[in-house]
């Protein structure tokens, strides 16, 4: 079929993202599902509505503050505490909670979404700090992708998203900002490449459960969004 012709996105090699000097991180637990606000486009992601579940953590009493500061001697307790603020939609205080705290990756990710809500440029600088201090916490570096494909910058948002895959291949919302991405960009196989990947391991999954990274969406629902776009780019390939 006829279409305009996209400038295509080169892609890059990415090098395997490493841990700083003297420090080591450990993949994302999954245990803060992230939410948002606006979509990556047709990424079927949100990012101001990022809530985070804490299914394991005993209600506990909120931070005291010092000289007008939270006190962040008991890291635990003040994310537990933010996480309930972005749960309530109080995004202003879950940053607050959580700015002081760039040594803590959980804390980081909830910092991140907060900020997505309040000031997108400045989560995105706050995401690249966190991203490049916590180096294996592949969930920084989707939503680093994720903004930055919100924002339009799409060749950086898929560098960001390879990190991502290479820490963990198996991430379905990663592959499915891939092919959302690519599709935009007019690489048709690569997306479809990616789409197909999603459904593969949505099929290895049970349809009720929750998918990692999204927001609140079932396996159902992802597997149903990305057969709806394969089909469409199936439909470019054979009019």
């Amino acid at each position: 079929p006829s279409a305009k012709p996209v400038p295509k996105v080169p892609t890059q090699t990415v090098p395997p993202p490493t841990a700083p000097a003297g420090k080591t991180s450990t993949p994302t637990s999954g245990r803060f599902a992230p939410v948002g606000r606006t979509s990556a486009r047709d990424a079927n992601v949100n990012l101001s509505e990022h809530h985070s579940r804490v299914s394991d953590v005993t209600p506990i009493a909120p931070p005291r503050k010092v000289n007008g500061r939270v006190n962040a001697a008991n890291p635990r307790v003040t994310v537990a505490t933010a996480a309930a603020a972005i749960e309530r939609g109080d995004f202003q205080r879950a940053a607050e909670l959580t700015e002081s705290l760039p040594d803590d990756p959980k804390a980081c990710i909830i910092h991140v979404k907060a900020l997505a809500s309040l000031d997108p440029e400045a989560a995105l600088t706050r995401c690249l700090e966190a991203s490049e201090q916590h180096a294996l916490e592949e969930e920084l570096h989707y939503l680093y992708a994720l903004l930055l494909a919100d924002a339009d910058r799409t060749l950086e948002s898929l560098q960001s998203v390879q990190k991502a895959l290479f820490l963990n291949s198996s991430l379905v919302m990663a592959h499915f900002l891939f092919g959302s991405v690519q599709s935009q960009q007019g690489e048709w196989a690569s997306a479809r490449r990616h789409f197909q990947r999603v459904c593969e391991l949505c099929a290895k999954q049970k349809p009720t459960d929750i998918v990692p990274l999204s927001s609140g969406d079932t396996v159902a629902d992802i597997a149903m969004a990305a057969e709806s776009r394969l089909s469409r780019l199936e439909s470019m390939f054979d009019p």
